[in-house]
């Protein structure tokens, strides 16, 4: 099952496969209030990334995203940086346990330090308000 709060959509370990994705997807598009999306081990590909990242480009408040121990290949790989660089508010994402380019996860870590980066100084930039 699926564990929702207010800030938390998790299918941890449930295999929801790119059938079942597409209906979560309905979920997470809708809650625009979730900072955390855990899909680890749900025997997710890269063509269910992309439809992943179609949704959360223009999220508002995800922050972290747990894609570990599915089968996300290079275009998913792709898809995810491409998600990192247009959603800067996306902080954290682990691909650990995915067959993904390691040039990829290089870019993607580089890209996250940046919107970390960028969101340490928004929080700075808050303070002397």
């Amino acid at each position: 099952y699926a564990m929702m709060d207010a800030s938390v959509i998790s299918f941890r370990d449930n295999y929801l496969g790119a059938r079942g994705l597409l209906c979560a997807l309905d979920i997470i598009d809708k809650n625009q209030i979730f900072q955390q999306l855990d899909l680890r081990g749900n025997g997710l590909e890269s063509r269910s990334i992309v439809k992943l990242v179609d949704v959360l480009t223009n999220h508002e408040t995800v922050q972290s995203i747990d894609v570990s121990n599915n089968r996300i290949g290079r275009t998913g790989g792709r898809a995810l940086l491409r998600l990192v660089q247009l959603n800067r508010n996306i902080t954290a994402v682990d691909t650990s346990l995915n067959p993904m380019d390691p040039l990829i996860r290089l870019q993607l870590d580089s890209a996250l330090d940046m919107n970390r980066k960028k969101a340490a100084a928004d929080e700075q930039h808050k303070l002397f308000l």
